[in-house]
């Protein structure tokens, strides 16, 4: 009886004192996050992980006036992360142990998000990309560079890059390039460049590749532009003036193996982009000479094989300029001029 109530006295006060044996063995970790100008910033996250094996061990956030505590954590190296809307992430490496309280500090520093790109869509308004209802393309500055070292020919471009739009049929119109099966409605900076009552087929090429800064391609038919956009649209935004003074040259060869006397093409592009006194101004010329096309074979490809104005034998020409100026704190104005030139000698071969 006596080593009975024995053995239950013991494992009471076993049990009263693991607790606090636990709490004995470890540490309390008090600290204050703030900003760049000490000032406390609430709910902010913060993570306790192991150094060693980056098993997080504890976490909370922090309270209106930037304090936080996390209690009962074993001896041993952590990192502490913290992290908040609008503020970078910010850590901090420290060993606790046993039998100690800890205090620390952090500071966060602002840091800006990019947003979604901003496109014109069939709703006529500025709207982000993630946001946008219809199904659309952007070919950025990056995406015309590289496509540019392959083909000075737009329609190539949107071909190789836009899901839906037709192959280029290799000649100076782009008759019979549709998107999904139906006409595109083209654009240069939101005016139309075609009319279902008079299409020229030539929109896609009175536009030099170095003269674009982007290209927003909306596939599906909308009504929203007038009669013609059944397949969709495509619009043509031009480059604005940079901040600072820049120019660029660009030079570039290509033939066949078949006769590269005949089929050498040469293509040169000049262009400066600057601001002064708040005027800003682009400038872009080009010139493209184009030789005779051959097949696979090597057999000469005739000049016009469709009627619709060939390449081959013709010279391009391609001029581009824009001014803009400020006309309110908040508004500028923007006049451009483009100008495209082509001629064919047909009957050189």
């Amino acid at each position: 009886m006596r080593l009975a109530q024995f053995l239950l006295s013991a494992c009471l006060l076993l049990t009263c004192a693991a607790p606090s044996a636990v709490h004995a063995q470890s540490a309390d970790l008090r600290g204050t996050v703030t900003d760049a100008q000490d000032r406390p910033i609430p709910s902010v996250n913060l993570v306790l992980e192991r150094t060693d094996a980056g098993e997080q061990i504890a976490g909370t956030s922090t309270t209106v006036d930037g304090t936080f505590r996390i209690d009962a954590v074993p001896p041993g190296t952590y990192r502490l992360v913290a992290s908040a809307v609008g503020y970078a992430k910010a850590t901090q490496t420290m060993t606790l142990e046993a039998n100690t309280q800890r205090r620390v500090s952090l500071r966060l520093e602002s840091k800006s998000y990019g947003l979604d790109e901003v496109v014109v869509s069939a709703t006529r308004t500025r709207e982000a990309l993630g946001s946008v209802a219809s199904s659309v393309s952007v070919l950025g500055p990056q995406d015309l560079q590289s496509q540019s070292a392959v083909t000075g020919d737009l329609g190539d471009m949107l071909a190789q890059t836009v899901p839906g739009l037709a192959p280029s049929n290799g000649s100076l119109s782009n008759f019979g390039q549709t998107m999904r099966g139906r006409s595109p409605f083209v654009m240069i900076d939101g005016v139309p460049q075609n009319t279902p009552l008079r299409d020229g087929a030539r929109s896609l090429r009175t536009s030099s590749p170095e003269a674009i800064e982007r290209i927003e391609v909306v596939r599906g038919a909308s009504a929203l532009y007038g009669y013609g956009a059944t397949g969709g649209a495509i619009n043509i935004i031009t480059r604005e003036p940079t901040s600072e003074l820049e120019g660029t040259t660009e030079v570039g060869v290509h033939g066949s193996g078949a006769d590269v006397s005949e089929s050498f093409t040469g293509r040169l592009h000049q262009s400066i982009s600057g601001r002064e006194g708040g005027v800003g101004f682009v400038a872009s010329g080009s010139y493209e000479s184009w030789g005779q096309f051959y097949d696979g074979r090597g057999t000469l490809i005739p000049q016009d094989p469709r009627g619709q104005g060939g390449l081959a034998g013709a010279d391009e020409w391609g001029l581009f300029g824009k001014v803009d100026a400020p006309v309110a704190p908040s508004q500028r104005v923007s006049a451009s001029v483009n100008y495209y030139s082509f001629r064919q000698d047909l009957g050189t071969v």
